[in-house]
C-alpha cells in the first residue's frame, strides 16, 4: 500500500523543522498511543537516519514501524519513507 500526506503548520519554518528533526527527544506524554519512538542509527539526523516507533492501535493491539530519513535539507524540508510489518499483540 502506498500513501502520501502533507500538512500546513503555521509556525516559522525552523521551528516546525527541530520539532520533526528532533522527535526521539521528547518527553512521552501520558496516554500517547506513541509507545516508542527510538533513532536505530547513531550521529545527528542525516539522510539515513532510521527510527522504530511502536504505536497503539487498540489497548491490545500495536503496530511496529520503522522510518528512515530520505530527504534531509537543514530548515527546508525533511522527507521520511515508513514501512510496517502489520499488527501485533
Amino acid at each position: 500500500m502506498y500513501f502520501e500526506s502533507s500538512v500546513s503548520i503555521n509556525r516559522p519554518g525552523h521551528e516546525v523543522f527541530a520539532f520533526f528533526r528532533d522527535k526521539d527527544k521528547y518527553p512521552q506524554k501520558r496516554n500517547s498511543p506513541v509507545l516508542v519512538l527510538e533513532q536505530t542509527t547513531e550521529g545527528e539526523p542525516r539522510v539515513g537516519t532510521g527510527y522504530r516507533e511502536v504505536i497503539r492501535i487498540l489497548p491490545f493491539i500495536h503496530m511496529e514501524i520503522f522510518s528512515k530519513i530520505t530527504r534531509f535539507e537543514p530548515n527546508e524540508f525533511l522527507e521520511e519513507d515508513f514501512e510496517s510489518s502489520g499488527l501485533f499483540r
